[in-house]
């Protein structure tokens, strides 16, 4: 199943409400030249170039200094928190805060040295 982030509707003027995708495909959707026309709703993803190889569209997650100012906390979901850290806003940017991992790869090696 595709994700729900890359479908909307887009109200025009000319046509009214009309669907709207990420996803280039025979069917339609945004071109593949345009990937970046395509605003998600949800702020935490974009739209970009498939950068599997493809030549469409895909519908991705930003990374935490890719967000705009007020929307760092966007960013930390459970797994990226686990994962990446924290994304905090510094200087009117978003940052990432390493130091969770650091201390948890300090920690692990830690354990590593002391049980050999």
């Amino acid at each position: 199943m595709k994700d729900i982030n890359a479908y909307k509707c887009v109200f025009s003027d000319d046509n009214g409400c009309e669907f709207s995708q990420c996803y280039y495909d025979k069917t339609g959707g945004t071109p593949p030249t345009n990937c970046e026309e395509f605003i998600p709703i949800n702020a935490l993803y974009k739209c970009t170039k498939d950068k599997y190889g493809g030549v469409g569209c895909g519908i991705y997650q930003k990374e935490c200094e890719e967000l705009q100012q007020g929307q760092c906390d966007l960013f930390n979901t459970e797994d990226n928190l686990e994962d990446k850290g924290k994304c905090f806003e510094k200087n009117g940017y978003c940052v990432l805060d390493y130091s969770q991992n650091l201390d948890f790869s300090i920690l692990f090696l830690f354990l590593l040295f002391f049980f050999l």
